[in-house]
């Protein structure tokens, strides 16, 4: 692990050792921006025009089976970053004859209780340089490694909403078309 010793800001002056947090905290602070009141969504009913039929909601809630969590472990990009335990995507591909009945085991657990272990929820943030030798805030990005079967789950998730979003834009150009149709054949 590196470590930072000093970093200057836009003006050019330098900051060491205890104030580089600070430097960082305010950069992402200013990036991402501030936060605003949430309104109250109308409750009239309006808000969805289409909605899914209940075959469908019922695909979403589904219980996992192994192939579907095998399918999106093996969607993941091996070189996504490491799990904050240092296990990558490819560990878990590599050794599924051993670890995939827990893995499937955890991931379904998580579907069936809709509660995950604070480990696997941890997320680590590590700064990677853009350039040899970072001097500014702006000389880094950011990188989340997130636990592989939190990947796991959210691409499950990703997965389902997916094919309900395709169903949906199959069903829209079925009825754009239709919708041609009668527009030439209309007298």
């Amino acid at each position: 692990m590196r470590k930072i010793f000093s970093l200057r800001d836009d003006s050019g002056n330098s900051y060491e050792q205890d104030q580089i947090p600070n430097m960082f905290l305010k950069h992402f602070e200013e990036f991402l921006g501030s936060t605003y009141p949430v309104k109250s969504i109308d409750s009239s009913g309006n808000l969805f025009k289409r909605k899914r039929s209940v075959g469908d909601a019922d695909k979403m809630i589904t219980n996992v089976s192994n192939a579907e969590i095998k399918r999106a472990l093996f969607d993941i990009d091996d070189s996504k970053s490491p799990s904050p335990d240092g296990f990558t995507t490819a560990f878990f591909k590599k050794a599924c004859s051993i670890v995939g009945v827990d893995t499937c085991n955890a991931v379904r657990e998580f579907f069936s209780s809709g509660k995950m272990l604070g480990e696997l929820n941890a997320t680590l943030v590590s700064l990677i340089p853009k350039v040899q030798t970072p001097s500014k805030v702006t000389d880094f990005r950011p990188i989340a490694c997130c636990n592989v079967l939190y990947k796991c789950i959210s691409k499950v998730l990703t997965n389902r909403i997916k094919a309900s979003l395709e169903a949906c834009k199959a069903a829209i150009r079925v009825l754009s078309f239709l919708e041609g149709i009668f527009k030439i054949t209309s007298f």
